[in-house]
C-alpha cells in the first residue's frame, strides 16, 4: 500500500509526459546539428524538425481538448440521476399503494358508492298505532 501511496505522489502520468517531451526535443535539436546530406536536400525528402514539433504539439493539443470535453462529458453523466427501467409502486402520504384508473374506472366507481349510499340510506318506517284523536 505504501508503494501504491508513493506512486500517486510521485503522479507518474506527468513525469512521462515531461520525459517524453524531453527526449522529443533533445532528438530535434540533434537532427538540427546534424548536416543535411546534399542528395536529400535535392530530393525533398529533408523535414525540417521544427514544423515536426509543432505538428506534434498541435496533435498533442487535439487530443488534450477532446480528453478534457469527454472528462466533462462523464462529470454531466454522473450528475445526472435516470429513471429505472422498472415500474416503481407509488405511494400516498399514508403509505398505502396508490392505483392508477382512468375516467372510466373512476365514473363506475362513483355509480358503484351511490348505489350503496342509497341501500344505506333506505330504511323501512313501521306505523305505529295512530294516536287517536278525541276531542
Amino acid at each position: 500500500m505504501e508503494y501504491l501511496d508513493l506512486m500517486r505522489e510521485l503522479n507518474l502520468d506527468v513525469a512521462g509526459e515531461f520525459m517524453v517531451m524531453a527526449a522529443t526535443l533533445i532528438h530535434i535539436k540533434s537532427k538540427m546539428l546534424v548536416p543535411v546530406e546534399p542528395t536529400e536536400a535535392r530530393r525533398g525528402g529533408v523535414r525540417r524538425p521544427r514544423e515536426e514539433l509543432v505538428r506534434r504539439l498541435l496533435e498533442f493539443q487535439r487530443y488534450k481538448e477532446a480528453a478534457g470535453v469527454l472528462h466533462q462529458q462523464a462529470q454531466i453523466r454522473a450528475a445526472q440521476w435516470t429513471r429505472p427501467d422498472t415500474v416503481l409502486p407509488r405511494f400516498d402520504d399514508a403509505g398505502e399503494e396508490m392505483l392508477e384508473a382512468g375516467l372510466y374506472d373512476l365514473i363506475a366507481a362513483f355509480k358503484e358508492l351511490l348505489d350503496r349510499r342509497k341501500t344505506l340510506l333506505a330504511h323501512e318506517v313501521e306505523a305505529r298505532g295512530r294516536p287517536s284523536s278525541s276531542a
